[in-house]
């Protein structure tokens, strides 16, 4: 049965009228002048946890479609929401929504909030996509929902920048007024009365009178039976003067309104004796809220406020999405913003990232390298003025850690001076379900061991990193970081010439290398198209997959039986080779690499092909560790690009593994009179050897190119 819907105060003069009052107008709350205003309805089924809809009036879709218009853009905000011509009247709906955590003012912008951009999206999916769900799952959903709109009105102070009306607020007044509804009710069974907060709540100028405001309240009921059956004198004299005189029940039910944001927290229409009462699926969210101690922010201005108010609001994760839904709505969204990636080269990259939180671009300059990682980055961050990615431009005098997690103030005992890579690690440890990214560019601008070598000691043993040697923290900075939160992504862009240096094993054995090149093919493409790179079109589209990816990352997939085998016969093939020569790779390294792979067949599970996840860590883990002069190292690129291009009996279906004929055939390379030669030619000057028969294609004419470079007498995987 549909509950009734409730409106809330009109916002007249900005955000609310004083009407007809009796008490002082300067120690009381803002209240409504009358009801016009219809907040977003959920209907409810008789159990309070069934949405069944979605309502928004007119005006709040109105609003909900103003992301990015101009805040003094009052026709645009007008139109369409039935709210006639009035500059007035759009402004003060904006404060409503503003106050209710929708909506933002971002410099001379409007921005919708991650909640606002969730409600925006729900009146389109929500009713056919619930009608599927388990009574569980819509239990759960509506219940994500409740727990952030509660975060968000717990934080509203009466006294912030947006409140028109904070000059009628006495000084020093800290009051939490959503805070103060809910703690009155769960204190007074779960009820209040529209008198008790004219008479009682809206007088609570400091948090620190609210428990004597709910002892008057718990007094008065003791002594009245009826509020309604008692006179005026009698509720004077046991709740106090009102506020408001004049539609006194329509005036306060702003406040209920506000406080009980839709119906989610506070049950909607106007009760018969005058109580409204909490929702009870949000009575443990709000105790929870209600243990964490408030404290009042004096913001600076608008702009501080909101990015305090909105900060700590719960990305849009209603949807737990498969590793295939996240790549694929990553791509396409990759498309919109016009930027062109090879598919195989995304689906690499986001398993890189799931297998290890440290991932090497490296390439052509201008080949893209900067832009997937901040597209990645900008794509899961969240729009709530407070972005979880930092790029970080590498100086060529790095050569300490202190360029990358600062350092202990040596003329002032008490302070720390903080990094951008700092900040962005402390920041991941406190939200520990989101994903943070940190882009160093131009990474080998500078010696990496020297500035990187703590970060890469914490990636490999997981130990603790020490800041100072303080006992207590200094300047808010705790003496040592326990470890790399794993919720932390660490991308490296690297450029290839004279001016950089080039990594040691040390490093690349701790990520996944990942090489952009650009062939004429692709530069076809990129001269064809008409569109142009807008990365602001990724700014938190991918936010409701935020914490589904950081989930993901936890948990390796499953293989199949007779998939696990083919991998562990592949890695020992290509271990046995290196062995052979000398280069052979450590227990990480298999170990990460058979998880790169699980990860790589999750994300494209239909199309998925175990060659070309098995190619790709060949490629990523294993070649970019290879380098050296022709007499040490060409025996060893020749056995490999013939075990990379050698067929496969389990590549045909067939029962059975060639890895021991396959080994003696790439090593025989090296002892034969007749060797095979990777780049012999035919009579038309193509490769024998060819990448498009190889069943790892990728490593094959990887291999043949550093071969190629050997002419010089030195080869590495790292190519200008």
């Amino acid at each position: 049965m549909e509950q009734e819907i409730d409106d809330i105060g009109s916002v007249e003069d900005g955000t609310f009228g004083e009407g007809s009052s009796t008490g002082n107008p300067l120690n009381s709350w803002p209240s409504g002048t009358r009801d016009v205003t219809e907040f977003p309805t959920f209907v409810f089924d008789g159990t309070s946890t069934n949405v069944e809809l979605v309502s928004p009036k007119a005006h709040l879709k109105a609003f909900l479609a103003l992301d990015g218009v101009d805040a003094t853009d009052y026709p645009r905000q007008l139109s369409g929401g039935g709210l006639g011509n009035s500059d007035q009247r759009a402004r003060s709906y904006r404060k409503l929504y503003e106050r209710l955590g929708l909506i933002f003012r971002d410099g001379e912008k409007i921005r919708l909030s991650e909640i606002g951009l969730g409600l925006r999206d729900f009146p389109a999916t929500l009713p056919e996509t619930l009608e599927n769900y388990a009574e569980g799952e819509k239990q759960r959903f509506v219940q994500n929902f409740r727990s952030k709109a509660i975060r968000i009105l717990a934080k509203d102070q009466l006294d912030n920048p947006t409140e028109i009306q904070r000059h009628r607020l006495p000084p020093g007044c800290d009051v939490f007024p959503f805070r103060c509804i809910w703690q009155a009710m769960l204190e007074l069974d779960n009820k209040l009365h529209y008198e008790e907060v004219n008479r009682c709540l809206l007088y609570v100028m400091k948090m620190a009178d609210l428990p004597a405001a709910i002892d008057r309240i718990r007094t008065a009921r003791n002594q009245t039976e009826s509020y309604a059956e008692a006179s005026t004198d009698e509720l004077s004299e046991s709740l106090g003067l009102p506020v408001f005189e004049d539609q006194a029940s329509a005036r306060v039910s702003s406040w209920f309104s506000l406080a009980g944001w839709g119906g989610l927290i506070i049950e909607q229409g106007n009760q018969t004796d005058g109580f409204r009462h909490l929702v009870p699926e949000a009575i443990p969210l709000i105790r929870d809220e209600l243990s964490k101690p408030p404290t009042f922010y004096s913001a600076q201005d608008e702009v501080d406020w909101f990015d305090h108010y909105l900060r700590t609001v719960i990305p849009r994760d209603t949807m737990d999405a498969t590793p295939s839904e996240f790549i694929e709505a990553f791509k396409t969204d990759l498309l919109v913003a016009g930027l062109q990636f090879d598919e195989e080269t995304t689906n690499r990259f986001v398993a890189s990232c799931q297998t290890k939180a440290f991932v090497i671009l490296t390439g052509l300059s201008g080949a893209g390298k900067t832009k997937l990682a901040q597209a990645f980055a900008r794509w899961l961050s969240p729009r709530d003025g407070s972005p979880r990615y930092e790029i970080i431009a590498v100086g060529p005098d790095w050569t300490s850690k202190d360029y990358v997690l600062g350092y202990p103030d040596a003329l002032d005992s008490t302070k720390y001076v903080r990094t951008q890579v700092l900040n962005m690690i402390l920041r991941a440890a406190g939200e520990s379900r989101s994903p943070f990214v940190l882009v160093f560019d131009e990474m080998n601008l500078s010696h990496v061991e020297r500035y990187f070598a703590d970060i890469l000691s914490s990636l490999e043993s997981n130990e603790a990193i020490c800041l100072h040697n303080d006992l207590t923290d200094r300047d808010g900075i705790p003496a040592r970081i326990s470890s790399l939160p794993p919720n932390l992504f660490i991308i490296g862009t690297v450029n290839v010439d004279d001016t950089t240096y080039m990594f040691s094993p040390k490093v690349l054995d701790r990520a996944n290398v990942i090489e952009f090149r650009v062939d004429s093919s692709s530069m076809r493409s990129f001269l064809d198209g008409s569109s142009s790179v807008s990365l602001e079109n990724l700014d938190g589209k991918g936010a409701i997959y935020a914490r589904s990816f950081v989930e993901s990352c936890k948990k390796i997939p499953s293989l199949e039986d007779e998939e696990i085998s083919i991998v562990t016969e592949e890695i020992m093939l290509v271990f046995r080779i290196l062995e052979y020569f000398g280069y052979e790779f450590g227990y990480r390294t298999a170990s990460e690499m058979k998880n790169f792979i699980a990860f790589h067949k999750a994300l494209t599970p239909t199309t998925w092909r175990i060659s070309a996840a098995i190619d790709a860590q060949v490629f990523q883990k294993v070649l970019p560790k290879l380098h050296g002069s022709r007499r040490k190292i060409e025996p060893l690129l020749t056995s490999l690009a013939i075990a990379c291009h050698s067929s496969r009996k389990w590549a045909d279906d067939a029962a059975g593994f060639l890895s021991d004929e396959v080994f003696q055939k790439a090593i025989g390379a090296d002892s034969s009179s007749h060797p095979s030669d990777p780049l012999e030619t035919d009579e038309k000057g193509r490769l024998l050897m060819s990448y498009q028969t190889a069943i790892y294609p990728l490593s094959l004419a990887k291999l043949q190119r550093m071969l190629r470079g050997l002419e010089d007498g030195f080869t590495s995987f790292a190519e200008a």
